[in-house]
């Protein structure tokens, strides 16, 4: 039961990591710019101030600030910092969903990467743990630091672990295979791509709330055995 549990688990995030890679290559094909990481958007930040090209800075400065709003969100959705499988987390990737749709329906595209980025913030804030490891399910930099440090303890004969490993490599291919998927998908349309978003952070909502159940009923049937 216990292995059922924690695969189910697994899905869920490996599907929020593909969502994050899904929109960072929406927003790369439609504006050139990334909304999973902002290390690069706060250079440009300063680069495009230093050249005088004051309307790309202010873009990219209120796409940082977008960013950091979610992670503001998030801490005051998680200000107690524990985890626990809670409503709070369906029910907040089906709004931002909702959110998405409203956006696309009504045809704001002035908004939409400011809203993307909002987003991002806030699926990175979310105050997940899984075997220890806090997750990020769109900051691949530091995966690959952690993933880096991990190999470098394993060689050091810390076998316990190869599960980060395997959990960061598997969470970067998520990612990838989700960018992918954007990749192909804006050789149809590109105008579709925010409201494929949408409707994918609905279903991962879904899925939790499902998971959370069989979850509790496998938990169950631990405590019965």
């Amino acid at each position: 039961m216990k292995q059922q549990k924690g695969i189910l688990f697994a899905i869920w995030i490996g599907l929020l990591s593909a969502l994050s890679g899904f929109v960072n290559i929406t927003t790369l094909l439609l504006y050139e710019i990334p909304t999973t990481h902002m290390t690069g958007n706060i250079s440009g930040v300063l680069i495009h101030s230093m050249a005088g090209e004051r309307e790309k800075a202010i873009t990219l400065l209120w796409i940082v600030l977008s960013f950091l709003l979610g992670g503001v969100c998030c801490g005051v959705i998680f200000s107690e910092k524990v985890f626990r499988f809670a409503n709070r987390y369906g029910i907040l990737l089906i709004v931002l969903g909702i959110l998405l749709g409203f956006s696309y329906w009504l045809k704001l595209e002035s908004i939409w990467i400011y809203q993307l980025a909002f987003t991002v913030g806030v699926q990175n804030s979310m105050f997940i743990y899984y075997r220890g490891m806090i997750v990020r399910t769109s900051h691949f930099t530091g995966y690959l630091t952690d993933t880096g440090f991990a190999i470098g303890r394993c060689l050091r004969g810390h076998r316990k672990d190869k599960i980060k490993i395997i959990f960061y490599s598997l969470s970067m291919l998520f990612f990838l295979f989700g960018g992918a998927l954007a990749f192909e998908m804006a050789a149809w349309s590109k105008e579709l791509l925010l409201f494929v978003i949408s409707i994918s952070y609905v279903l991962v909502g879904g899925y939790y709330f499902l998971f959370r159940h069989l979850y509790e009923y496998y938990h169950l049937l631990e405590e019965e055995a």
